[in-house]
């Protein structure tokens, strides 16, 4: 018989492998040999197995080894020893397992291979089929890496083991909190003061007697809240240790505290976009709450908020305040709903809305507090908030901070019980927080920790604790440097430890020092060399080292084996690198820019050669990473910044924000302008022109978004010198413009032209079109259009067919002064927006919308091109002017509207009924508004400043929700009388309330009485139409209208008569020709008698002729002389702006001044309706206007019997 480990001829191998190579996809099952079995049973409870031990299950004689049969069903994987050995596949291993059956099975296939080495699966694998494994309690993050292997494994056969899920929640959370348990095991000495104030802060675990007095104190007088606490020193200090320490001290208490970590070094974490703090807040909290489902569906409600989105979501009621499970799922409820998404009229009357985030951040801080009230058995439930290198949020201006002091307020406003601390490097008066200063170590815990970190001579302790003082950074230094060399009683030896210098550069100087003393002791020279001069380099690779740090740290490689090896052996010298997450090595942050300022005066030729070397290495790359280290380089050599400038790309800003103080001087200012980053004043002072103004209008962008113009003209007022083309010349004018100071904006627009250089070509024309506005407002019409000419001859002659565009548009938007000038300018843009290619137009879509808007109400086909091309916008298909037109849509016979609305496809389904001949003639101009409205430049926010908001959040009162929606009380007012019942809960408990009152309508019509049956069941008929128009049976509806109807006409109710036509004429219409007669029926109505029904009831007759008077020119005319629009409602609703801004852009320039005259505002519009120079959309304008004036607030209809409504 052949030995086991009987060697496979090259023939045999070579069939092994053809039979590997078959196709898969053969649906035959594989016919398995017994003998192979065996091995497959045997193996499948090992980790990993040598072929030539593994016996079969079940003894027998065999002819061949393991490796023989098992060629097929398993891989090569290397040992931690190096050694090769082989583990079954996925699908092998499971049926495997799934053939033995049980788990005593599994047992005697184990005794049969007892592992002789086990790795840690194995011996896991060993525990779990035994019964002896640890409970996942205690299990490190290696043991649950194993377990949850095995429960994929052997769960159908082991029921002790946990799910999957269980197993992969506890991983995730060790995975969590392994950092901060890595800090501070790390040497934690001392800081038992500052400890103490943090928990005391907290106010949960073993806080002091004095604070738990003072605290029940002020808890007794309802003062839960606390400002945050700033913890903050220079850097080497300890503060991430002590933080580390503090978390995990109230993350494993008895009753865990839930936390929140949040590093702002994270890249993925931007105050320009708060709503990514939120979403981590969140996922960090689902973490540890697994059952608060709503944070996972909070998670998801961030996701779909883009910044580029309008959400203008109206502020939370004081319902939605409260921390219920109930009133936060409505909440979400409320924000999840589309319609709540997209424009202003969902805000409360006279209030602005909210940005998103602002709302979102109110709404995590309602889900913490309802957290903390349904799952926290303390008597005071906290939650934590840690916020670290605080130092990225300063870096990055005032405006940063004080959106981080607003997110906090808006946060603790909505969680009274939430602690935040953060942790920085210095504290500024911005932010409205407590200060803990962290200062050197005392010597005890000085003394400790050299002790921790391997120094054990007490002596020897004693002299370090001397010479250096307690800076824990400075101590690790040093304890490095004595297990390396030793030291004495007094110290170090040779270390100049001045005590004359300033605290930072004192220890910066100590530092250096030190980590010179363990370079020196780096036995392998070409390491040394790597490490001095290399750190020149911020990032070390095998590739960096063969090709930018060998020639000038003069390293003889023998190849790439010898450069695999130095990276290796760098990469152990942890006191100086550390791995980066592109598993690139890094040198220490803390030292390396002292210890760069030495090497630059030592060894300047050397360094220059090192930053030559890079420069060629990285501008071979593409990517990003590759292209910031180009820079810096380039920057670092001294090359100018406006030659540097043209290796800027997107994407290289986030390698490039903590560079800024290794560099020149003369490079920072065009660094930090290019990422938004501060600097001192003295030298913003200094810097170049070009750096100064790109830095300035960074912010003043920021500020003129924020409403902020007056703090903007203050900042840009501090140097006057501009270049030529500077964008500050516009955004001096803007500012400007925005207080009302038109003369002085006007002069600035003409200091600008005046500087730009004579072929400054296309950067002249946002300041001609500037030009114009501004003429426009002091009347000087000459100038205005001179400006526009200019403009449109400069953007045609560079070909910038965007500028003619703009120019276009703003030469309609400032208004004709005469109608004739206006079908001159309109026309213009037409044929523009027909000829111009789709590609530009998609690449300034608001543009073009606002421009598809002035012009296309009345050309069909321009406003196909118009849906086809730039659409609404995301998410303005469900924006209130939307509705609008899908309202009209569906009661004019086009009932599968709401179908296409829903599915997204809005501007398919109106490019379809453009094109009908049924096609409604209000379709167009209502189009052409939703376009207007979508391309106007937004208004800019009105900010207060932080310290404002308090009193804002605690002083503004909200609407109520008062249970069941009027219009189901109002149904159930009529049956009071008839069953001595008002609606409650309990009515309603089993059927939609609808359902309910139909049902009982139902009854009592049928037993009214005869004497009853005119006057008294007009009011039921009524109600029950609409009761049957909001549960989707129109036919009911329009059946008890009618009923209604003729009755009414019969008895001589006028109102009732106009009420039911009127409710009618909303209905979904099935057809167009259903429509058609419901429209006739409601004009003949109103055109018959409008002394008997118009004038007695003029809110409705003004909705009933809005809703038909498109297709009865004479009554839109009798409409505006008799009854009305309301010239105060036309001032207050956005329509009427609408309107005014229309009849402004076509040529009636009085509409200005009669506009808020709401006397005459009807006389104009009769007058411009009779007008043969009438613009072709305002009919359909005036219809909308009639009618949003005309429909009763929410309730849709009027409660029967108020005489005051309908007589």
């Amino acid at each position: 018989m052949p030995s086991a480990d009987h060697k496979l001829t090259l023939e045999e191998l070579e069939q092994r492998f053809a039979k590997l190579k078959a196709p898969a996809a053969s649906k035959q099952e594989e016919v398995v040999e017994p003998l192979r079995w065996e091995y497959r049973m045997a193996a499948c409870v090992l980790s990993t197995f040598e072929p030539t031990l593994l016996r079969p299950l079940h003894p027998q004689p065999v002819r061949e080894g393991a490796l023989q049969h098992l060629m097929g069903d398993c891989e090569a994987v290397t040992a931690p020893d190096g050694k090769t050995r082989w583990t079954l596949r996925q699908g092998v291993r499971q049926a495997a397992i799934a053939r033995l059956g049980s788990r005593s099975e599994l047992l005697s296939a184990l005794a049969a291979n007892p592992p002789r080495e086990p790795d840690l699966l194995q011996r896991m694998i060993s525990d779990w089929l035994k019964g002896t494994a640890r409970p996942l309690e205690e299990q490190g993050l290696e043991e649950l890496s194993c377990t949850l292997q095995i429960v994929h494994w052997f769960r159908t056969l082991v029921p002790e083991l946990p799910g999957p899920r269980q197993v992969q929640r506890r991983l995730e959370w060790l995975q969590f909190m392994a950092p901060f348990q890595y800090l501070a095991g790390q040497g934690f000495c001392g800081r038992r003061t500052e400890l103490q104030k943090l928990r005391d802060y907290v106010g949960v675990v073993d806080v002091s007697t004095s604070e738990t007095v003072r605290r029940s104190l002020l808890e007794a007088f309802g003062a839960f809240s606390r400002k945050p606490l700033l913890i903050h020193g220079p850097g080497g200090m300890g503060k991430s240790t002590l933080l580390a320490r503090f978390i995990l001290e109230h993350a494993e208490a008895d009753e865990r505290i839930p936390f929140v970590y949040l590093d702002f070094d994270d890249p993925t974490l931007s105050l320009d976009n708060p709503v990514t703090l939120l979403m981590e807040i969140a996922r960090q909290l689902h973490l540890q709450r697994p059952e608060m489902e709503v944070l996972a569906r909070f998670r998801r409600l961030c996701a779909d908020v883009t910044p580029e989105q309008a959400y203008p979501w109206r502020r939370l009621t004081d319902e939605e305040r409260k921390p219920t499970t109930e009133a936060l799922s409505a909440l979400l409820d409320r924000l999840e709903a589309v319609d709540e998404r997209a424009h202003p009229d969902a805000v409360q009357p006279g209030l602005s809305p909210w940005p998103p985030w602002q709302v979102l951040t109110q709404t995590l801080g309602i889900a913490l507090a309802t957290m903390l009230r349904t799952q926290s058995s303390l008597r005071l439930p906290r939650v934590l908030l840690v916020l670290d290198t605080f130092e990225e949020v300063q870096f990055r201006g005032i405006a940063q901070v004080e959106t981080l002091t607003l997110f906090l307020l808006l946060l603790q406003e909505s969680c009274p019980q939430l602690r935040t601390v953060l942790c920085g490097r210095a504290p500024t008066e911005h932010l409205q927080a407590d200060a803990l200063p962290l200062t050197e170590l005392e010597p005890e815990a000085s003394r400790e920790l050299l002790l921790l970190n391997g120094v054990e001579d007490r002596e020897a302790i004693d002299g370090l604790v001397n010479q250096l003082g307690g800076n824990p950074l400075t101590l690790k230094l040093a304890a490095d440097v004595v297990k390396r060399e030793g030291s004495s009683r007094g110290g170090i030896q040779g270390l100049k430890t001045r005590r004359l210098f300033f605290f930072s550069a004192r220890e910066a100087v100590i530092q250096g020092q030190l980590y010179q003393r363990i370079l020196g002791h780096i036995h392998d020279p070409k390491v040394r060399k790597l490490a001095h001069p290399g750190l020149v380099v911020r990032r070390i690779t095998p590739e960096i080292i063969a090709k930018v740090l060998a020639g000038p740290c003069e390293l003889r490689l023998d190849g790439g084996e010898e450069v695999d090896r130095l990276f290796e052996e760098f990469k152990r010298e942890v006191s100086l690198v550390f791995v980066a997450a592109d598993q690139s090595l890094h040198h220490r942050t803390d030292v390396r820019r002292v210890m760069l300022e030495s090497l630059k005066a030592e060894k300047p030729a050397q360094v220059r050669e090192i930053h030559e070397a890079a420069v060629r290495f990285y501008e071979g790359h593409a990517d990003p990473l590759s292209r910031a280290e180009e820079i810096y380089h380039r920057l670092a050599l001294g090359e100018p910044p406006r030659q540097v400038e043209g290796r800027w790309m997107p994407g290289v800003e986030p390698y490039l924000g903590n560079a800024l103080e290794e560099l020149p001087p003369a490079a920072r200012p065009f660094l930090a302008s290019r990422l938004g980053l501060e600097l001192p004043p003295r030298m913003w002072e200094e810097a170049e022109l070009a750096d100064w103004e790109r830095n300035v209008e960074s912010r003043v962008r920021g500020m003129l978004a924020r409403g902020d113009a007056r703090h903007a003209l203050q900042v840009m007022g501090a140097r006057k010198e501009r270049t030529p083309g500077s964008p500050l010349y516009e955004l001096e004018t803007q500012a400007l413009q925005r207080l009302g100071k038109v003369d002085e904006a006007l002069e600035v627009v003409e200091e600008g032209l005046a500087a730009a250089t004579p072929m400054a070509g296309a950067s002249s024309v946002p300041l001609l079109l500037l030009r114009a506005e501004l003429a426009t407002a002091l009347q000087q019409h000459e100038l205005a259009e001179e400006g526009l000419r200019h403009a449109e001859q400069i953007a045609r002659r560079v070909g910038r067919e965007d500028f003619v565009l703009q120019v276009l548009v703003a030469r309609v938007r400032i208004g004709a002064r005469s109608p004739e000038q206006w079908r001159e300018r309109a026309a213009a843009l037409q044929a523009f927006l027909a000829d111009v290619s789709d590609e530009l137009l998609a690449r300034h879509d608001r543009l073009a919308r606002l421009a598809f808007g002035l012009v296309a109400g009345s050309q069909p086909r321009l406003l196909v091109k118009g849906l086809e091309v730039v659409g609404f916008g995301k998410g303005r298909t469900s924006a209130p002017d939307v509705r609008d037109v899908l309202s009209l849509l569906r009661r004019t016979g086009w009932p599968s509207a709401t179908r296409a609305f829903e599915a997204g496809a809005a501007e398919d389904f109106l490019v379809e009924v453009l094109h009908a001949s049924n096609c409604p003639p209000e379709l167009g101009p209502w189009l052409a508004r939703i376009f207007v409205l979508e391309g106007l430049p937004e208004e800019p926010v009105r900010t207060r400043h932080p310290s404002q908001w308090a009193a804002v959040l605690a002083d503004e009162g909200s609407e109520r929700d008062e249970g069941l929606p009027g219009w189901i009380a109002q149904a159930y007012e009529p049956l009071r009388g008839k069953s001595g019942e008002s609606p409650d809960s309990s009515a309603l408990a089993d059927r939609s309330p609808g359902r309910v009152a139909l049902s009982r309508l139902a009854v009592i019509l049928e037993t009214m009485r005869e004497e009853d049956a005119d006057r008294a069941r007009i009011p039921l008929l009524l109600v029950r139409a609409e009761l049957a128009s909001r549960t989707g049976d129109i036919a009911l509806a329009e059946e008890s209208l009618l009923q209604a109807a003729r009755i009414a006409q019969r008895t001589g109710q006028s109102g009732r008569w106009l009420q039911a036509l009127t409710r009618r004429a909303q209905l979904d219409a099935a057809t167009p020709e259903q429509w058609n007669e419901r429209r006739a029926s409601l004009a003949r109505l109103l055109a018959e008698n409008p002394d008997d029904v118009a004038y007695k009831n003029p809110r409705l007759a003004r909705l009933g002729i809005g809703l038909v008077a498109s297709t009865y020119p004479k009554l839109l005319m009798w409409g505006l002389q008799g009854v009305g629009i309301g010239g105060d409602v036309l001032v207050l609703l956005r329509i009427g702006d609408d309107i005014a801004r229309l009849l402004r852009h076509a040529g009636w320039p009085r509409a200005q001044a009669v506009w808020y005259r709401p006397a005459e505002v009807e006389r104009f519009l009769a007058e411009v309706l009779a007008s043969q120079d009438c613009p072709a959309d305002l009919p359909a304008m005036i219809t909308l206007a009639f009618i949003k004036s005309g429909t009763l607030e929410l309730d849709t209809f009027p409660p029967p019997g108020q005489g005051d409504l309908i007589k």
